[in-house]
Formats: C-alpha cells, structure tokens, sequence
C-alpha cells in the first residue's frame, strides 16, 4: 500500500472514531443539569471532521507528492 493511501486510512478512521466515541460520551451524559464548557463542544465537533477532511486531501493530493 502506498504511504499516502496509508496515511489517508489512518486519518479518516482516527475521525471516524471520534466521532464513535463524540456519540457514546454525549450519550452518557445525558442526564438533566449537566453541562460541558463550550470549547470543549466545538473541540469535539471540529476536531473529527477535520480529521476526514485531512485524510479525503490526502488521498487526493498524495498521488502528486509521491516519488514513481
């Protein structure tokens, strides 16, 4: 497998799991009266999609940068 594909995978699943494990703590907390800090919600909303948009870049711009 080439690096960057390599690379790609690693990223998108690290965002995919995120976002896996976003769901099960929101769903964990969900009791009444109980908040979490604002930044931590943009932290935990941002973070996994710019995990896959990374990863969709670099499997699409890899190909380019990769020695033949």
């Amino acid at each position: 497998m080439k690096p960057h594909i390599r690379l790609a995978y690693t990223l998108m699943l690290a965002g995919l799991g995120l976002i896996a494990l976003e769901r099960f703590g929101l769903a964990q907390l969900a009791t009444p009266g109980q908040h979490l800090d604002p930044n931590l919600i943009s932290a935990l909303a941002i973070a996994p999609l710019a995990l896959i948009g990374m990863g969709g870049l670099v499997y699409v711009f890899g190909r380019f940068t990769t020695r033949r």
